[in-house]
């Protein structure tokens, strides 16, 4: 209301020198006078039209501002996101580069197979891969990750395979300490530990020992790593050790794992 009341009174006031000037010139001394009346109402109104250019200008720039920084937040997000693909990029190339560097170092044919689904509780421990019959997969044949053994397939499909991993209850792999060379048998129990069981009484076997695949028997090639040694005691029927493993793959967390077509010879 402020700037319509300034607007009707420098009208009201403007307009008896309109009429003046209009019909005989306006002395100096009046005009004078009139403009020394009117004159803090002009400049009123002048600052009242500046307040308001000044207050459009604000509205506009912060406007601005906040179109600029939503922009600016849009694109955060957009660098944001493709950081973190290329860190997942980046991890699973040194994956692959390290199953590059296995496959490079055993004789075997290998089929490269990424994992499409995990089957885990207490007693079945499996996992799904997205290779099969298709591809030359084969029931038995023994399962690797950069880290070491996973397992073997026990089932083959068209375009999948079922993998029962080292944990499983089902399982068992003929083990070697690498130190002392004793061999046994190492079980799963559906635990994340392993079991190395028939283990020489007299053996020196001690914590901290590696323990890889033996070799003996059909299925998986000799040196493969199982896994380290937790701790050794004798069974209860004092006949032999056994060990409790930890393994040397963390089968929660595989992703791509090789197939190896595997056949011993002799």
């Amino acid at each position: 209301m402020a700037p319509q009341r300034l607007a009707v009174l420098t009208i009201v006031f403007s307009l008896p020198l309109f009429v003046t000037a209009y019909f005989k010139p306006v002395p100096d001394t009046l005009r004078e006078t009139f403009f020394s009346i009117v004159k803090p109402v002009l400049r009123a109104g002048e600052t009242v039209r500046q307040s308001c250019t000044d207050a459009v200008t604000g509205v506009r720039r912060f406007f601005f501002i906040y179109q600029e920084n939503n922009q600016l937040k849009r694109e955060i997000e957009l660098l944001e996101r493709e950081v973190i693909l290329l860190r997942e990029k980046e991890k699973e190339n040194d994956r692959l580069r390290s199953l590059l560097d296995f496959k490079t170092k055993t004789p075997a044919r290998t089929v490269a197979s990424q994992i499409i689904a995990r089957e885990t509780g207490h007693l079945g421990n499996w996992i799904v891969l997205d290779k099969g019959g298709r591809q030359r997969l084969k029931k038995d044949m023994p399962v690797v990750s950069e880290k070491g053994l996973v397992g073997k397939v026990a089932e083959v499909g068209p375009e999948t395979a079922r993998v029962i991993l080292l944990t499983d209850v089902e399982s068992r792999v003929g083990g070697m300490v690498q130190s002392s060379r004793q061999t046994g048998l190492v079980m799963g129990d559906g635990s994340p530990f392993l079991r190395m069981k028939f283990l020489d009484p007299d053996s020196d076997v001690k914590v901290g020992d590696e323990v890889l695949s033996s070799g003996l028997g059909s299925v998986y090639p000799k040196g493969i790593p199982i896994g380290t040694i937790e701790f050794v005691e004798r069974e209860k029927n004092g006949l032999f050790l056994y060990a409790k493993i930890k393994p040397s793959v963390s089968f929660s967390r595989i992703e791509e794992v090789l197939c190896l077509e595997y056949q011993r010879v002799g």
